[in-house]
């Protein structure tokens, strides 16, 4: 299965730094988003046609599969709703697993770093 985001559209949605060092683990995080939090919402088909279709190409993905994925508006029974779109949810449910990763952690005290079994504090420049 593809991803259906890039590390380029966290900077869209969320901060991410461009130097993380542990890129394989975020590749990771996504296919897990996709897999265990995404696809109980779409179902195997819709998530295997959106895949199928970015697989291709981006230029490939019908109109109401691209305003699914980066978001717009609908109209449903006269009321008009705004939604942010599936590529925001997958970065989410990412950037929550992805912490689990990272030594740094933040905490009720600040902002940390497990190098042992003790914390240590990050330094500004970190």
């Amino acid at each position: 299965m593809i991803n259906l985001i890039t590390k380029s559209d966290f900077s869209t949605y969320k901060y991410i730094a461009s130097s993380i060092k542990n890129e394989q683990s975020l590749d990771q995080c996504i296919q897990e988003a996709q897999l265990f939090d995404i696809k109980k919402w779409l179902g195997d088909a819709l998530l295997k046609e959106l895949c199928d279709q970015l697989s291709t190409s981006p230029e490939s993905l019908t109109t109401l599969n691209k305003t699914l994925l980066d978001g717009g508006e609908y109209t449903y029974n006269s009321n008009t709703y705004t939604f942010t779109g599936l590529k925001a949810c997958i970065i989410y449910y990412s950037i929550a697993r992805y912490v689990k990763y990272d030594s740094v952690k933040f905490t009720m005290g600040g902002i940390v770093k497990k190098e042992d079994i003790y914390s240590q504090p990050v330094d500004d420049k970190t």
